[in-house]
């Protein structure tokens, strides 16, 4: 033991690193400055200057954190990464002035990567194929577009995707989760548009002001997969739409979807959460057409249309469906809340059209306004 002692004691006096004692996580640093070919990238002053070369290092190595100093840009490039736990890509958190990277990137992403603390500015694309994306704390997507094409998208923390033309698209079996305080919000048409697979909105996350229609999962029946959306806890679907959006400022589903030889409804289910202050011509929370739209908790309040203020559902068969004995939508209300909407025409709730598979269980449906008739629920 002292022999031992006396080798370490020199060490701990000069301040250096104890062989063989646990080391602070290592990191390699990204800048415009730097270089691939003559640095080393374990410091902020032997940068790598282009994020491939540093995830290509970290993917074949031990170290997992890659530090992004000021202005960057870059692409297109594949990142792949199997190995072990995750690659964090950030900005300098600790240092003031650095807190966050700004970078412009054409990326494709295969394996388990983590964004923290980090700005994907205009015209940017970040595509998942495969494997697992989570958008952390201070993540930024300013104007760029993000698509899950396979493997999981989940944002959590403060993460935010805004000012696009569409937030977020997931296609073929992609999933999006949204969770924590993330939050998609004032794109030009939608916060998520889903084409294929599913999102969950849970926690507190919040897709709103979005200027067109807060999530669409009414994508062209001929090319996409079906897809669900699930909202529960206290998710919200806010200030989304506006007067000249058509249909569903909330939420637009439908139609079916010809898939494996048969019709295959979108589905969405309201477990809970709320969609708010949303509007459009048609369904100002939620226009089911041709899906499955089942509420068994949540609220629905405060939403404008002409013809559906909360609610609007009705039949819809897409082309060369009928043969096939599909396309009238499901609409199952079992639970939760529909009240305070507004409908400038009818149907202030709910309007439901001809054709549509209504059910009413247990919600309540109270304090709504029709305009020109049937406050609550109109039925045609």
């Amino acid at each position: 033991m002292r022999i031992a002692m006396k080798l370490v004691l020199p060490f701990l006096a000069m301040g250096l690193a104890v062989p063989g004692a646990a080391q602070s996580p290592a990191s390699y640093y990204v800048a415009a400055s730097g270089s691939d070919e003559r640095n080393s990238g374990l410091g902020e002053d032997i940068p790598f200057r282009t994020l491939r070369k540093a995830v290509d290092t970290a993917a074949a190595g031990d170290v997992r954190r890659i530090i992004l100093l000021g202005n960057l840009s870059g692409g297109p490039w594949v990142f792949n990464y199997r190995g072990e736990g995750e690659i964090l890509i950030t900005g300098d958190s600790g240092v003031p002035g650095r807190e966050r990277a700004f970078i412009s990137i054409q990326v494709q992403l295969f394996g388990r990567f983590r964004f923290e603390n980090l700005e994907v500015v205009e015209d940017s694309v970040v595509r998942l194929i495969d494997g697992t994306l989570y958008l952390g704390d201070g993540f930024r997507s300013r104007g760029s577009t993000i698509l899950v094409d396979g493997g999981t998208l989940e944002m959590t923390g403060d993460a935010e995707v805004s000012d696009g033309s569409i937030g977020v698209t997931v296609r073929n079996r992609g999933a999006l989760i949204v969770r924590g305080n993330a939050r998609i919000h004032t794109n030009d048409y939608a916060g998520i548009r889903a084409e294929g697979g599913s999102v969950v909105l849970e926690e507190n996350a919040a897709v709103s002001g979005n200027k067109r229609c807060g999530v669409d999962t009414s994508a062209d029946a001929k090319n996409s997969r079906p897809c669900s959306l699930t909202l529960r806890g206290g998710a919200s679907i806010t200030g989304n739409g506006g007067p000249s959006a058509p249909l569903g400022g909330g939420i637009l589903i439908g139609p079916s979807v010809s898939y494996g030889g048969g019709l295959v409804r979108n589905v969405v289910n309201m477990e809970g959460g709320s969609i708010t202050g949303n509007e459009a011509q048609r369904g100002g929370g939620v226009f089911n057409r041709g899906g499955t739209f089942n509420m068994t908790g949540g609220t629905i309040s405060g939403n404008r249309a002409d013809y559906g203020g909360g609610l609007y559902t009705r039949m819809e068969t897409p082309a060369g469906a009928q043969s096939r004995g599909g396309g009238a939508d499901v609409c199952t209300l079992s639970g939760g809340r529909i009240t305070g909407n507004t409908a400038r025409l009818r149907g202030g709730g709910v309007f439901v059209g001809q054709g549509a598979a209504f059910t009413q269980g247990k919600v309540r449906i109270t304090g709504n306004t029709g305009e020109k008739g049937g406050n609550n629920v109109d039925r045609q």
